[in-house]
């Protein structure tokens, strides 16, 4: 059980439980307690202005008060609508009292009425009913809503409108009912509680000749779109009196015919009846499973006996009388009281009343007023009583008495109750029971999966003990005799081990504490003592064993991670375990250092990496630009030295083929033999230089060197040789050994020219003619760094 030690913590609990739990508390709650603990704190205020705690409120209050619940349109109502609605009848209950608290005095002794409208609002509502039909009776549906009428000819719902809101009034349904009389109705909701059920009595214009009358059941929901009145159910009934007025109770028609109580089932088609032998009034008061009819002389009840099928005759079924008294009016007041039941609606809510008004005497003007509650009936007895009403808890009542009315209560003997069990009373006094019952009642009450099976298991085992009461009444002695000899048993119990009947839940609470702590301190002591010590020792030695792996482990770290200093740091730990994991976060924390600095290096070396590719690309490219160029001039030389090996070959070949050629005559023999070595080496020369060029094995630079060393030491100084020999060709240095003194030419030498040294000009075109070669220099291409 929770226990509030103060004011702060239960508000402190409260407040802090979930908005659900707090909803579902608040359906315990009045509607004028919703309001009143909206005021405490503004959790519970913002609570208790949740729509659905209004709708439950407003749906409970409508259960309690026998309110018809379509009345209400929930989905269309706001908060404070339904808010409003839930309190109205306490707020009108609140009105009524105080106005008769204040007014009746004076208005008691001048004789007016007490009670009187504070305001009277009439909205006149055309009926559109024909000259030859009249309203016969109404029923205002409570709830204030709906009105039922009934005419000569038809059966009509009107709607007035949501109270409070006002509205048009309006007809929801009608059915109509040609050629027949009506004379009144009864109404009742469904079991449901969303339909109404009536059932109205009705016959033709001509009784005498037709004798024939009819009772017909009808439904209808009016929280549908279209609302019909539908018949459920009829009955034909052969009848003699002028007119019968049945009541409805559940699924059973009652009705009295003459002297012939008849009970009809419309909805399983089951009936029974049974015959009187007396006069009693139309105003018949129907249970689950009883009939009571009243008239001046007595009251009596009968048991409705089993219904039979429709299509059989029923035979002379005799019905049980429970009870009769000979008058629940008192002597001398017969012929001058009143009594009133409680409407058909309200039979199946809860157990109606029965007021009876009637003088004191024949020649006084007080009245008295006696109120009966109807108690269910047992298998072998039933009771009638009474309670007396007073001016503080029924002020309505006095509306209907003279200024001089006295109240008195009219007592009717109760059948003998069964034998009283003091030994189970005694058994469940005990304080340690009493405690245990009040728990588990409380537990049952308020847990979710229970609270709404158990009382409804109260219900039944109540009533199934109420069943059981005759068998107690008659085996009484026996009863009586097992209880005594049960409270012997128990004094020599008491009187053994008083303790228990004596004790407390406190008192066991502080022993049972008492006792598990001093348990719990032995078996600490017992823990400590055996086993923490001995293993603590044993993990000590252990702990102590593993002190120099930790030492060596410590001075590896430290070389690790602080190379530079000479000695280990030592860890300020109690154990070695606390020292290795202290070394291991440090050389954790180092590794993750070092990691760090791993991937700075790598992303230069990266960096690096692309640098050398760009380089080794650019010196690639540069490498075979250069072979290119090489290749491309040894070509262009092999090419011009290919023509100069052709042209001097033609050369000699057309010295020697035209030697009577007057220019062979002017060259010297040993030109034309140096010319013939000229022509020799340029073809050795041009021979050995392609091979050098086509050789495959040879590498580019030692390719590129040797083809320079050879144009250097061999082509360019036999060219100059060459080059030397035509100029001293094409400019020969005579002599003029027969010239003259005055310069002519000897005869027989007048056709040959004289020639001086040629000019730079001469020179410059004579040499056009060769090929002249720029000094080779090798590119060295630089080698590609890896």
């Amino acid at each position: 059980m929770l226990e509030m030690t103060n004011s702060s913590n239960a508000y402190s609990n409260i407040t802090s439980l979930p908005l659900d739990i707090l909803i579902s508390l608040m359906d315990y709650l009045h509607p004028l307690d919703l309001v009143t603990l909206r005021k405490t704190c503004r959790a519970l205020y913002d609570a208790s202005h949740q729509r659905i705690v209004w709708i439950k409120a407003l749906t409970e209050m409508s259960i309690a008060n026998n309110v018809f619940l379509p009345t209400f349109q929930l989905d269309e109502m706001t908060t404070q609508e339904l808010s409003q609605a839930a309190v109205a009848p306490s707020r009108w209950l609140t009105v009524v009292r105080q106005r008769y608290r204040q007014q009746a005095p004076a208005k008691q002794a001048r004789g007016e009425m007490i009670l009187e409208p504070s305001a009277v609002n009439s909205t006149p509502i055309d009926l559109g009913l024909p000259a030859d039909d009249e309203v016969q009776s109404l029923f205002l549906v409570p709830g204030g809503r709906f009105v039922v009428l009934l005419t000569l000819h038809s059966l009509q719902v009107w709607d007035l409108g949501l109270p409070g809101k006002g509205g048009v009034a309006h007809r929801v349904t009608s059915i109509k009912m040609a050629q027949l009389y009506n004379l009144g109705f009864s109404a009742q909701p469904t079991k449901n509680g969303l339909g109404l059920r009536l059932v109205v009595p009705s016959y033709p214009k001509d009784t005498a000749a037709n004798r024939r009358k009819q009772i017909s059941v009808y439904e209808v929901f009016l929280q549908e779109d279209q609302p019909t009145l539908s018949e459920i159910a009829h009955l034909g009934v052969d009848s003699t009196s002028p007119g019968i007025l049945p009541r409805l109770a559940g699924d059973l028609v009652v009705f009295l015919d003459g002297h012939v109580v008849k009970v009809w089932d419309f909805v399983n088609d089951l009936w029974a009846e049974w015959n009187t032998q007396k006069n009693f009034s139309n105003d018949i008061f129907v249970t689950s499973n009883s009939v009571l009819l009243l008239n001046h002389e007595e009251t009596v009840m009968w048991r409705i006996p089993d219904l039979k099928p429709a299509d059989q005759e029923p035979s002379a079924t005799v019905a049980e009388n429970v009870f009769s008294f000979p008058s629940l009016l008192g002597s001398g007041m017969t012929k001058t009281a009143h009594w009133g039941l409680l409407c058909d609606w309200y039979w199946n809510k809860r157990e109606p009343f029965l007021d009876i008004f009637s003088r004191t005497s024949p020649a006084s003007k007080s009245h008295t007023m006696s109120r009966f509650k109807l108690a269910s009936p047992s298998e072998a007895s039933s009771s009638l009583s009474s309670s007396a009403s007073s001016a503080s808890n029924t002020p309505t009542s006095l509306i209907a008495s003279s200024s001089s009315a006295t109240m008195s209560t009219t007592t009717t003997e109760t059948a003998q109750p069964p034998p009283p069990l003091t030994f189970l009373t005694r058994v469940a006094s005990i304080p340690l029971i009493s405690s245990s019952l009040g728990a588990v009642d409380q537990t049952l009450s308020s847990s979710p999966y229970t609270r709404s099976l158990y009382p409804m298991a109260k219900g039944l085992s109540s009533t199934a003990y109420k069943y059981t009461e005759p068998f107690q009444i008659r085996l009484a002695p026996l009863i009586t005799r097992a209880d005594s000899y049960a409270n012997k048993a128990v004094d020599v119990v008491e009187a053994r081990y008083p303790y228990p009947f004596k004790a407390k839940p406190e008192e066991v609470q502080e022993y049972v504490r008492e006792r598990r702590q001093s348990a719990a301190e032995t078996i600490n002591h017992s823990i400590d003592e055996k086993v923490k010590s001995p293993a603590l020792h044993v993990a000590t030695e252990i702990d102590h064993r593993f002190a120099p792996i930790v030492d060596y482990f410590e001075v590896a770290v430290n070389r690790i991670t602080n190379p530079d200093e000479p000695g280990p740091s030592s860890v300020d730990s109690a154990y070695q375990y606390q020292r290795a994991l202290a070394l291991t976060r440090t050389l954790y924390g180092y590794s993750n250092e070092q990691l760090k600095q791993l991937q700075a290096h790598s992303a230069l070396l990266q960096r690096a990496t692309e640098t050398a590719h760009s380089i080794s690309s650019q010196a690639t490219s540069s490498y075979t630009a250069a072979q290119g160029r090489v290749h491309q001039m040894s070509d262009n030389m092999l090419a011009e030295l290919h023509k100069l090996q052709v042209s001097t070959a033609s050369l000699s070949a057309s010295f020697q083929n035209t030697a009577a050629s007057t220019v062979q005559s002017h060259i010297p023999p040993h030109m034309q033999e140096a010319f013939a070595d000229f022509s020799r080496n340029l073809s050795d020369t041009a021979t050995e230089f392609s091979s050098t060029i086509t050789t495959k094995d040879l590498p580019l630079q030692e390719k590129a060197t040797k083809l320079a060393s050879e144009v250097r030491e061999r082509i360019v100084p036999l060219l100059g040789s060459f080059t030397k020999a035509l100029a001293e060709i094409l400019n020969p240095k005579t002599s003029a050994p027969g010239v003259t003194a005055n310069g002519n030419a000897p005869t027989g030498d007048t056709n040959q020219d004289t020639r001086s040294d040629p000019d730079p000009g001469e020179k410059q075109a004579a040499n056009d003619g060769m090929p002249t070669f720029p000094p080779f220099n090798s590119p060295q291409p630089s080698a590609p760094s890896s």
